[in-house]
Formats: structure tokens, sequence, C-alpha cells
């Protein structure tokens, strides 16, 4: 629920990852101000300290500081303060949500500095919904586009573009220019939680250079036709990473449907981590590479082709929703122990029986009987069901 009406006690609450705000977060503190609202505030970092530093600065007294801890982490105006009591010893990010949730409970509205990506803040706004009450929400949402000419870096583009505060923008094109080091690790630092869209398509820039890793609020990203080798951990962290998208003259890379291949599309090289659901292999492919798969945990079912004949080490590590593998064809062109292994050291759960028991394990002509499958593919199978630790129920075949 939003509102654009603040009453007398009014929760503010935002990210960690704003370090500072806007013009028009400012604008909306003022206008609190000028209302002689009382602000309830917690004591964190980011959005807490940056309001509590205007406050500090205009000299405003109506403010309550919550804290769940032994003392306020932040009170920059030695305001009164309200400790909310721990009576269940709670830690971590369990013990400061008490702060939140008795400040919702207190306010009459809130306004909540959102990066668009935060779960603590969107839970306050839960909490508000439940309990009814209005609330506003200042979410960043910057479109920029720059241009890097010889010897100008990311920041200095940003600077003279008017972006005072890069963990403002949530899109980002750079249309002309190279890349290097020391641009991707000022977004990874600056702007690794806030931004969203990246399209570096019309760039240069070199293998050793690339890495997205740590932007944990990157849905989309587009890649130039100059790039000729991605990292294995160049995507790593991306948890919100749905689409890759690839410069049509790239040599060596294409995409399809969001997912990452090699050019002629024989080889699934990366399949972002932020997707979803079920995924069926296309049929040009013959490796799924290194890690393709890696740390996708909301996959929940893979259709593998006749064509795949060879899965790559750690293909599917971390992929702990998957229930469902149906594969198409023959028997893969690697040995049992592999697969068996990736199976049982990376989480993969084909429909996972909770009884652990082996003897508990189905028959393998319960399983497979009427199926269609060859004599080797019944052997094979059946011989990951019986080396495995882990008990399952089936697997689908098709």
């Amino acid at each position: 629920m939003t509102n654009t009406k603040i009453s007398t006690k009014v929760f503010i609450s935002g990210s960690i990852s704003l370090k500072t705000l806007r013009k028009d977060d400012i604008a909306a503190l003022e206008q609190i101000i000028e209302d002689n609202s009382a602000i309830l505030i917690g004591d964190a970092y980011g959005v807490d300290r940056a309001v509590q530093q205007i406050l500090a600065e205009r000299g405003y007294q109506s403010v309550i500081v919550y804290f769940s801890g032994a003392n306020p982490r932040n009170n920059i105006g030695n305001w009164q303060t309200r400790q909310i009591p721990n009576p269940d010893n709670l830690t971590g990010k369990s013990r400061y949500q008490l702060k939140d949730k008795a400040m919702a409970a207190d306010c009459d509205s809130g306004i909540m500095f959102w990066d668009g990506y935060s779960k603590g803040t969107k839970q306050n706004m839960d909490c508000l919904d439940t309990l009814g009450k209005p609330y506003i929400v200042n979410k960043p949402n910057t479109s920029v586009s720059v241009s890097l000419p010889p010897k100008m870096r990311l920041k200095q583009a940003l600077k003279e573009a008017g972006i005072e505060n890069p963990a403002t923008v949530t899109k980002l094109t750079i249309s002309s220019g190279t890349l290097i080091g020391r641009d991707f690790g000022y977004i990874r630092g600056k702007m690794g939680k806030i931004l969203q869209k990246l399209d570096v398509e019309n760039t240069e820039l070199d293998k050793f250079d690339f890495s997205v890793a740590g932007c944990t609020a990157l849905i989309s990203i587009a890649i130039p036709a100059s790039l000729t080798g991605i990292y294995i951990g160049a995507f790593l962290g991306c948890d919100n990473l749905i689409d890759v998208t690839v410069h049509p003259d790239n040599p060596d890379y294409s995409s399809d449907n969001g997912v990452l291949f090699n050019k002629d599309k024989t080889k699934l090289a990366y399949y972002p981590m932020g997707r979803k659901g079920d995924y069926v292999i296309p049929c040009s492919v013959k490796t799924v590479g290194t890690k393709a798969f890696s740390d996708c945990a909301g996959l929940t079912s893979v259709t593998i082709p006749h064509s795949v004949t060879k899965i790559g080490d750690n293909a599917f590590y971390g992929c702990t929703g998957l229930t469902s593998v149906s594969y198409k064809g023959t028997v893969l062109k690697d040995t049992p122990e592999k697969i068996a292994e990736a199976i049982d050291q990376y989480s993969i759960e084909l429909a996972k029986v909770h009884n652990s028991e082996v003897s508990n394990k189905p028959a393998i002509s319960d399983n497979f009987e009427n199926r269609g499958m060859s004599k080797d593919e019944e052997d094979y199978l059946g011989w990951l069901l019986n080396t495995s630790t882990t008990s399952y129920k089936y697997i689908n075949i098709s």
C-alpha cells in the first residue's frame, strides 16, 4: 500500500546499500520536518545513518532512535532512544527485525528509501501492509548512458553526466569506449547492490577485465563483440541475473532466451542464477560447460537432449531446488562415477525420498519398466541409484 499523506509518527526505513540520499529523498525528508512529525528511525548504517546525519544537521529534535542491541549503533543527534527487548536472545537479522516491527507498530505511516532489492526494507513494507498503515516508497530509478573517450574512466564519466551518487543508478549503458578492470571494480564496489541492467554491448573490453561478480541486484547484462573469453567466476554471486545477451558480431559467444552459449550453440556456457522453474536444453547442445548451472537454486527441472555427450565438472553445483531431470537419448559419454559424484556432492535432488534408508529405494524395474529405454540406459541409471548415497523416488526419462 502506498499513500502520499504522512501522519504524526513516521517510520523511516531504508536499505543499507544506500549510503547517501538523493535530492528527491532529501526533499521528502524536509517535508516531514516541515510538518513537525515525530520520526521513528533505526540505528543501522546505510539509510538510517544518512537520515540521522541530515536530521542532526537541521537540528531536528523530534526523533526517536530504536535499537535492539546493548547500545544504539548510530545516534548522531543524541536523540531519545527506545531499546526493544530481545527475550529469546535472537541474533543477526532476526534481532534487528525486532526494532523494525516495533517501529511499524508504533507509527502512523512510513517512508521507505528502498534500493529495489533489500529484503529487510521489503519486509517492513509488508509489515505496514499487514497493519493497514500507509507508506511512501522512494526508490532509485536512474537510467544513464555514458561514453568513454580515450583515457576517461567510468567514475569520471558518471560525474560529468551529473551522477553524484552511483548507488542510485539502476540502469547503465556505456555506449562506446574501452572498459578496463578498474571500471568493473567501480561497478562492483559502488553500484553492485543497486544496478539492475548493464549494457556494454558496444564497448571494447578484455576477458581479463570483465567481471560483474557480486552484483547482487543485476537482472540483465548485454556483452560486446569484443569479449572473447569469460571466466567462470565472472558472474559469481549474481543471484538475480536472468538475462544475458550477446552482440551478434561476437565470434565466440551467442545467447538464446537469456542463456549464454558458444557461437554455434553446441556448448551451454552459463545459465543465469536468477532464473526459476523448468529448462529444456536446446537440441544443438553437445556439451554442458563447467559450472554452467552452478548455484541455480530456482531451477526445478532440466531436460537434457540426446545430443549432449558431456557434462562438465560441477555443472549443477548448488542446484538445491532441482527435483527432476529428463534425459533424452543415449547414455552420457562420461564415467558413471563422475556423474554420481556430481549428484551426491552438488545437491542435485531428483524427487528425493525423505526416508534415507537404502532399503527403501525402489526397485529399478518399478521406476523404468515400459519406458522404452535400452538395456544400457537402464543399467546406467540403475547404477546411479544404487551407488548414490541419496534415496530417489524416480528419474523421469522421456
